[in-house]
């Protein structure tokens, strides 16, 4: 019986993995982002009919690993952006990170072992609103879930006009716990009706819808009247990042001028260009208006009346500094936004002034301070630009306070340069897609280093548009800006809170039962 309990034990533990391995090949970047539709399958089959702790560790597992064999970017970025005092610091700092990221994924696992709701009738429903629930509310500083592998299908992505992200996570797992319960009835000897027609039934309306909000916005695009379009041109400098061996010496050469340059030039060649926008880059851009930088800029601007949209850093009086998306307007008018999120232990440590000591460890982390307001600016009449700086662009509520000020085109300016040649800027890329379905405004992604891209209302990359990493470029490109909001706008998280009212009274019911 042991021998038997243990090799129990090491197949639910090898189904775990399976899992993880199944969400590391879907996952923004890699190449099967259809195993997403499976990937939560074997984690379904460890979990069932395990107990409370074993539910809970294999799913904890699941969340760990998951999250720490998708950490070698962020490993990059910390190597490159905190200068680390040793490997072992940033290993450390990876496993603290990834078993915090995991604890949702926990919590989910007790509560499936406690309740075991696959053994019920809608069980799958119960368990896919659960997962989401957790994943969806417990606070965290990287909000990405398996549901981002599917960013590169829109026909599936369009129910997050209606329900945001929690709304395609459910249907995802919803369909990946409908195939666990297929599974387990075939191992039944049950009726395969119900599960396959369930299945193809949460197709059916997520295809059916994605397809009639397409058309409807390519139809909306083709009538539209063309005051609606705008010319955008995004600069890629490919600054390099200090003290990359790589890095040729003509890149190294006066990079504020690079980045000048190629702005004239893309105007000089694009007379029809109506905004010019610049990524973050390693180098430090002063804001104030007497700066070098603002002066040779305001005189491009005088020169050819387009507005320019740049990211700067502005010196707090107090303190400390402001990470600012600064809008130079044709009139020659400068506006500014300070970035609200910051990117705990890289821009800023938590708790720095209680433990002293957190600045010692960590050296390299900035000391920016986040600014309070969304802040929108207005090109000409119907176009309201707003600047969502790198990080913010992962959390749908900081987007919500801009589209609430009217906003109707998101730039978000990064710099992907600290992550290497790996994923990291794929998940930001989905991310930045997801906002743009969500509240139904174009997105124009302008990178430092590549992965600059141009994506319409619908979620579809404009043909052409995404850049190449490493490769110092300009790309012109039109967005069309839509009329109206979604439904997403105006309800906000009803679905999260109808899916947290279920899971609330399974919970009591299942209490109830077991009294």
């Amino acid at each position: 019986m042991e021998g038997q309990s243990w090799k129990t034990k090491g197949a639910r533990l090898l189904l775990t993995l399976l899992s993880v391995l199944f969400c590391n090949l879907s996952l923004p970047g890699n190449p099967l982002p259809v195993l997403a539709g499976i990937s939560l399958v074997p984690l379904g089959l460890a979990i069932h009919g395990a107990s409370r702790v074993q539910s809970l560790a294999y799913s904890f597992v699941f969340g760990f690993f998951g999250w720490f064999t998708s950490t070698r970017g962020l490993a990059i970025g910390l190597s490159s952006y905190m200068e680390p005092s040793s490997f072992v610091e940033v290993l450390l700092y990876l496993v603290a990170f990834s078993a915090y990221l995991a604890a949702p994924y926990g919590l989910f696992g007790l509560s499936y072992g406690v309740f075991q709701w696959m053994k019920y009738p809608m069980g799958s429903i119960t368990t896919a609103a659960c997962l989401t629930v957790l994943v969806s509310c417990i606070p965290t500083p990287l909000p990405v879930t398996p549901a981002h592998s599917l960013y590169v299908f829109p026909v599936f992505i369009q129910i997050l006009d209606l329900g945001g992200e929690p709304l395609l996570l459910f249907a995802l797992c919803l369909f990946n716990w409908l195939f666990v319960d297929l599974i387990l009835r075939i191992r039944r000897h049950q009726s395969l009706k119900r599960s396959v027609a369930s299945m193809l039934l949460l197709c059916a309306l997520v295809t059916a819808y994605g397809h009639f909000r397409l058309n409807q916005l390519h139809q909306e695009e083709a009538d539209g009247d063309k005051a609606r379009i705008i010319t955008v041109a995004a600069v890629q400098p490919n600054i390099p990042l200090p003290g990359r061996p790589d890095a040729r010496p003509e890149e190294l050469t006066n990079p504020l001028g690079t980045i000048l340059g190629m702005s004239e030039d893309v105007l000089a060649a694009n007379p029809d260009v109506e905004l010019v926008v610049w990524p973050e880059t390693p180098i430090t851009i002063d804001c104030a208006r007497d700066s070098d930088a603002l002066q040779h800029l305001t005189n491009i601007v005088a020169r050819y009346k387009t507005p320019f949209l740049i990211n700067c850093v502005e010196e707090r009086s107090l303190g400390g500094s402001y990470n600012t998306a600064l809008l130079v307007s044709g009139s020659g008018e400068i506006l500014s936004y300070r970035k609200r999120k910051l990117f705990p232990f890289v821009e800023y440590l938590p708790g720095e002034r209680r433990f002293p000591v957190l600045r010692k460890i960590m050296p390299g982390a900035a000391m920016y301070v986040p600014g309070k307001e969304a802040v929108v600016f207005r090109i000409k009449e119907g176009w309201f630009v707003f600047p969502v700086i790198c990080y913010e662009v992962l959390f749908a509520d900081e987007v919500r306070g801009f589209i609430e000020k009217g906003g109707n085109i998101l730039v978000n300016p990064t710099n992907d340069a600290w992550f290497g040649k790996s994923r990291v800027p794929d998940v930001l890329i989905s991310s930045s897609i997801y906002q743009a379905v969500e509240y139904r405004v174009p997105l124009i992604r302008v990178s430092n280093s590549g992965n600059s891209l141009f994506v319409k209302a619908s979620g579809e990359v404009v043909p052409h548009s995404r850049t190449a990493n490493f490769k110092r470029t300009t790309t012109v490109d039109r967005v069309f800006v839509p009329e109206g909001r979604s439904p997403y706008f105006y309800f906000g998280n009803i679905f999260l809170y109808a899916l947290t009212l279920l899971v609330g009274i399974e919970v009591w019911r299942g209490r109830y039962a077991n009294r």
